[in-house]
């Protein structure tokens, strides 16, 4: 059965010299959409930066047993930002800056001021020193 759909998804593949791409819909669900030459740069984007964009298409599907399959036809596709994920929000702030500062490399660290704490507000904000 064919119908409108509105979708936001993680592109996972893609075929720039055919025009196609697979979204992941939810945890299990693949669909495959094809796009025109002028969403190149919006569908590279979206798979080279998976973490933090997707896209959103807008077209008509096709479902088989109340699940969508594949679209036939793109009437809009947008590069957006990934939505939250609710189980992120749930961890405690010191996970999720310990998490960054893995990714921080150590010279970075070791070039930061003997008194950064202490005068914190200094280095941010130009406030005098304590």
């Amino acid at each position: 059965m064919v119908k409108p759909v509105d979708i936001v998804g993680e592109v996972v593949q893609a075929d720039m010299v055919r025009g196609r791409l697979r979204m992941l819909l939810g945890e299990k669900n693949e669909v495959a959409v094809p796009f025109l030459h002028q969403h190149e740069t919006d569908v590279a984007a979206a798979l080279q930066d998976r973490a933090n964009r997707c896209l959103r298409v807008r077209g008509s599907g096709v479902y088989i047993k109340g699940k969508l399959t594949r679209l036939l036809r793109v009437e809009d596709l947008q590069l957006v930002l990934r939505p939250e994920n609710p189980a992120d929000r749930e961890r405690p702030i010191e996970e999720v800056l310990a998490d960054l500062a893995k990714n921080i490399p150590p010279e970075e660290w070791e070039s930061l001021p003997d008194d950064f704490m202490d005068n914190l507000d200094h280095y941010l904000y130009g406030t005098p020193k304590r």
